[in-house]
């Protein structure tokens, strides 16, 4: 459950998000993020790894009586559908090939969508603290040009939260 310690990094998505919109939750978890925007209005699609979790997601839903698409990631390229907004926090730091994942998600964005991304970066961390979760150790300067490659501007944000969209739908 939510237990509070994320409250400026969720309103800070849902101040980005539009009801009606439609919303991917690439890594969704349990649903901290997706749950309060189907509650919004959004037209949440929530997608995790198969299992405990996604589950759990699942029955939460139900239970709000909220709709929203359950996806399990199968594969490394999930999506064929296109989303006007798509969420990810603290997933990239935990992915195999995040610049992969990055280019998946970027051509699911529709015309004029917004790429929400929270990364746990670790400059911030000491030396010595093992993150073994972490697949992958990101250095912020490295995935900001990998960004920048995607044709993808910084347009807003706030602390935690990058709201990134096309260079030509801005």
């Amino acid at each position: 459950e939510f237990n509070d310690d994320r409250r400026e990094l969720l309103a800070a998505v849902l101040d980005e998000c539009e009801p009606g919109k439609t919303l991917l939750d690439y890594g969704g978890g349990v649903g901290i993020f997706s749950l309060p925007l189907a509650e919004k209005g959004c037209l949440v699609t929530h997608l995790d790894l198969p299992g405990p979790l996604l589950e759990f997601a699942r029955y939460r839903f139900a239970n709000r009586g909220l709709d929203a698409k359950i996806i399990a990631a199968t594969s490394e390229e999930p999506l064929s559908q296109r989303y006007e907004i798509i969420l990810s926090v603290f997933v990239v730091e935990h992915l195999v090939d995040p610049s992969r994942t990055l280019s998946h998600l970027e051509r699911q964005l529709a015309p004029g969508g917004k790429l929400l991304l929270a990364v746990d970066f670790e400059d911030h961390r000491e030396s010595d603290e093992l993150l073994p979760l972490h697949l992958t150790h990101l250095d912020r300067e490295e995935y900001y040009v990998e960004i920048e490659r995607l044709g993808l501007v910084r347009t807003g944000g706030h602390r935690e939260l990058d709201v990134f969209m096309r260079k030509g739908d801005i």
